[in-house]
């Protein structure tokens, strides 16, 4: 009986090392597209978040504007204005950092898509 359970564990062992070798071998036949695959999303990624924040970066800007030229023009409801604009001002601040990562990783998917990957790997790995 330990022999034939022996036998059975050899054979089930044989053929997972056979399925892992496949397995292996379509991955590594794969990796070329998935690496092409992945440097797309990271460009398309990268334009579309440089859009949202350059959007919100200028569309707070407008406010801003609007809001303290309203302030210097109103004397009743100044106060109000001036706190809209100044809320409108942080808004306006904020996504400058992010927009300059963003556009430096843009940037460098589009001029280096490899190295980019790497440093995506390296980022993904740590």
């Amino acid at each position: 009986m330990n022999d034939k359970l022996q036998s059975q564990l050899a054979e089930i062992l044989g053929s997972m090392l056979t399925s892992i070798g496949e397995v292996k071998d379509f991955s590594m036949s794969q990796l070329p597209d998935i690496a092409q695959q992945y440097i797309t999303y990271g460009i398309v990624h990268g334009c579309i978040s440089t859009v949202i924040l350059l959007t919100i970066f200028i569309a707070s800007g407008v406010m801003a504007v609007k809001m303290f030229k309203k302030y210097m023009g109103d004397v009743y409801d100044g106060d109000l204005y001036m706190i809209a604009g100044t809320a409108s001002g942080f808004v306006f601040i904020i996504p400058l950092p992010m927009l300059y990562i963003q556009l430096n990783s843009l940037i460098l998917a589009l001029t280096a898509p490899k190295v980019w990957f790497i440093l995506e790997i390296k980022n993904l790995i740590s």
